[in-house]
């Protein structure tokens, strides 16, 4: 390991193994819903296939991709270690090792874990309100407005949260700042063509 920014190399390395994780979490969870619920031959998760298996779907349709964000997420921290390690290799000084840091720890760079995050409340919710749509057999609309309201949510509170963390990238408290009014700070985009890279 580089002799400069261990600690923070550290950090990153656990996030990475956080990622990995929940990656694997993300994937095995449909996987049992599917098995499980999909293969009862009968009984109360037969009923539930039965009655809801859209909103079971579209649930483990969620969680899939909540894994792929946190697959994308830990990619592009495995690129930041290595930019990091390259640069303390080298023995750079011409504030490279600092742009790195700024460009690893700016919200811009963490914003797939927040959409994988958002994947798992929208797979989850879906997979309650699965659990209600069997219980409720009448042919009141309730739980196709909640499961379409929470998708739209996702979806804007998603786009939201991207575009206030890519505006305040290294901003201490990027909705505090959007609040207020604050200036933008420059994005990763513009940091990474300081530093030289792609």
């Amino acid at each position: 390991m580089p002799e400069k920014s261990p600690v923070y190399l550290d950090y990153l390395d656990k996030e990475m193994t956080i990622m990995g994780l929940l990656s694997a979490f993300s994937v095995a969870v449909p996987a049992l819903v599917v098995k499980e619920v999909g293969g009862a031959a009968a009984g109360w998760l037969r009923d539930l296939w039965t009655g809801s298996s859209v909103y079971l779907l579209l649930g483990c349709a969620a969680l899939i991709m909540g894994a792929f964000f946190f697959y994308r997420q830990r990619s592009l921290l495995a690129w930041y270690y290595g930019q990091l390690c390259l640069v303390a290799e080298r023995k750079e000084n011409d504030g490279r090792r600092q742009l790195w840091l700024e460009n690893a720890d700016s919200w811009e760079t963490w914003i797939y874990y927040r959409w994988a995050f958002l994947s798992l409340y929208l797979g989850f919710a879906l997979f309650v309100l699965s659990v209600a749509k069997t219980f409720d057999q009448s042919e009141n609309r309730t739980i196709s407005v909640l499961g379409a309201a929470s998708f739209i949510l996702c979806i804007v509170a998603g786009f939201a949260d991207w575009r206030i963390r890519t505006w305040y990238a290294l901003a201490d408290e990027p909705w505090s700042s959007f609040i207020k009014g604050k200036k933008k700070c420059p994005t990763r985009g513009r940091l990474l063509q300081s530093s030289g890279g792609s």
